[in-house]
């Protein structure tokens, strides 16, 4: 939490970032972690490990550091769109503490603050270390949300390297044996949770 804002503050900014962002909310909730539980309820033994718990920056927590990508990222990128000085729910003295907060932000550096996070999310899991991506945030998020190395990998190597025809084709075929991952699977990954699911069908 920023030390210009109180934390009633803070947490009224983080419920308004988390319109913008893709999180669907500002409650912490990993894809993965659903689909590795439901596969599991299945009796679906699934080889692979989809759900990772990271060590995340500062000890934090997933919620925390949800929290402050909310924050330091999502807000400080779109906050003037919230049109803080006519905010009706902020006094005089939260609007100067939020413009001087904003200010402080980008003078720091938004995107060199993410880059920051991701370079400690390296150090503190070794299995992630040699993931290259341009898109930080991308990655930090990927942490955040215990997605596995393969799928963090394969999402952060961008549009150039993404079989998009492909990844719709095997989203398809999950779908039609009642999984949906809601979240970028890489194709190596799909296709190893389709021959399960068939060697299963095949068992039963």
């Amino acid at each position: 939490m920023s030390k210009l804002m109180d934390k009633k503050l803070c947490e009224y900014l983080i419920k308004k970032a988390s319109t913008v962002s893709p999180y669907g909310g500002y409650k912490w909730q990993s894809s993965a972690q659903k689909l590795s539980n439901e596969l599991k309820a299945s009796g679906i033994k699934f080889p692979k490990k989809l759900f990772w718990k990271y060590k995340l920056p500062n000890g934090m927590s997933p919620q925390e550091f949800m929290d402050t990508l909310l924050l330091e990222f999502y807000f400080i990128k779109y906050g003037d769109g919230f049109k803080i000085i006519k905010d009706k729910n902020l006094t005089i003295k939260q609007k100067i503490q939020v413009m001087s907060y904003i200010l402080s932000v980008k003078k720091q550096g938004l995107y060199k603050k993410i880059g920051m996070y991701a370079d400690e999310i390296k150090k503190l899991n070794p299995e992630l270390a040699d993931i290259h991506t341009k898109n930080y945030i991308d990655f930090v998020e990927g942490a955040l949300f215990g997605f596995a190395p393969d799928e963090i990998r394969y999402f952060c190597g961008g549009a150039d390297e993404r079989d998009f025809d492909n990844e719709h084709k095997l989203d398809r075929k999950l779908q039609r044996r009642g999984i949906n991952t809601s979240y970028v699977l890489a194709p190596e990954t799909a296709m190893s949770l389709i021959a399960t699911l068939r060697k299963q069908k095949r068992k039963q």
